[in-house]
């Protein structure tokens, strides 16, 4: 049976927000020297529906391809240098790939595996810039680069939507496989690392972290990563935008087999407006995938920008060996400038299968709002 949305006290805290949000950008103060604290953050909710084939349900909870979060950065120059520090937190609402038939979240959780960003930085003149502490590795990013203006309603990480959803076999049975495991995608996450990313020489940039999740005790692995970024708009205003990235995954146990991930995307947008993204990821030879976009962002309203795209993923081998997924989704996401939010919607189907048995196809839907401030 469809499962109807549930008042609760963040979807009236949505609706309060989304109706009385305020023009307001974070406040920037600045020192005598140069140095400067900006505050920052954003809220997200949404509504996501999921249909197995046989059942639908449906919650309001946190858009997890971009969360809920507030945070604040510090710079301040010396000379050629600049120290930097940034801490970030979501906020710890229930998240949209949290949810499953089995199981809805509660509505409010903060952990310390919520922290985005507790990172240091020093950047100079020449030498590139260094971090040290919670924050991005090498690769975060470098497997999902695009220049769709749609991706908040959907993109490669298709997990972030629906992803703790079970997929239903053809004779009605749900099965243990999630819609993020066997729809998954390649990059490089969160960590506490130290990193390196060079200067910028025409564009290209090259990369290198070595971290470990130190937000969960029970996590005893070493991550290393390199990767290497490009961006660039050419005299004509075409954008360019391409990275490739490998992730080694040294596992604690000694009985667990090392994961090594390697993976590149790449996106143009044109001047027209017209924008199109291909990406494709390798696990040691267990799991490959590839991704395709077209989108297009106009100009069509006067309060704010539109973009729309299409995709299309395929990936093999992923939960078991000889198992296939393949996914096609929509997404549209309007922006409201003088209210700094965005409204989104985005639909997907899911078709997937394995050696054992079929499965039946799967859907799902999500509408939301994302004010920043």
């Amino acid at each position: 049976m469809r499962s109807f949305p549930r008042l609760s006290v963040m979807t009236l805290s949505s609706a309060f927000f989304l109706t009385t949000a305020p023009v307001w950008a974070g406040p920037v103060y600045e020192n005598s020297s140069g140095g400067s604290f900006t505050f920052y953050g954003q809220f997200s909710p949404a509504y996501a529906d999921f249909d197995d084939g046989s059942d639908s349900k449906g919650e309001g909870a946190d858009n997890a391809k971009s969360n809920s979060r507030v945070g604040f950065t510090l710079a301040q120059p010396f000379g050629d240098y600049e120290l930097g520090f940034k801490f970030e937190t979501a906020l710890g609402l229930r998240q949209t790939s949290s949810i499953s038939q089995l199981y809805t979240p509660d509505g409010l959780h903060w952990d310390r595996q919520k922290l985005r960003h507790v990172d240091f930085s020093l950047k100079t003149p020449g030498y590139g810039t260094f971090y040290l502490g919670q924050g991005s590795m090498a690769s975060d990013n470098i497997g999902d680069r695009s220049y769709s203006g749609a991706t908040l309603a959907g993109d490669i990480a298709i997990g972030d939507v629906v992803g703790g959803y079970l997929l239903r076999r053809s004779n009605g049975v749900l099965s243990d496989v999630t819609v993020a495991d066997a729809f998954a995608n390649f990059d490089g996450g969160r960590l506490g690392r130290v990193r390196y990313d060079s200067p910028d020489f025409n564009g290209f940039t090259l990369r290198a972290a070595y971290g470990r999740n130190i937000l969960d005790s029970d996590n005893g692995d070493d991550y290393w990563d390199v990767a290497m970024a490009y961006e660039n708009e050419l005299a004509s205003g075409t954008k360019l935008t391409a990275g490739v990235g490998y992730m080694y995954r040294d596992r604690e146990d000694p009985n667990a087999e090392d994961i090594k991930d390697t993976f590149v995307s790449g996106s143009v947008l044109l001047t027209s407006g017209f924008n199109f993204t291909l990406a494709a990821g390798d696990r040691n030879g267990a799991g490959a995938y590839y991704y395709g976009s077209a989108g297009y962002n106009a100009d069509w309203v006067s309060w704010g920008g539109t973009a729309v795209t299409i995709d299309y993923y395929n990936g093999d081998d992923m939960v078991t060996e000889g198992d296939s997924a393949e996914s096609w989704g929509v997404q549209m996401v309007q922006a409201v400038d003088r209210y700094d939010i965005d409204l989104y919607a985005g639909y997907r189907r899911y078709d997937y299968d394995d050696n054992v048995s079929d499965f039946q196809n799967a859907s799902s839907y999500m509408v939301g709002a994302r004010w920043k401030f």
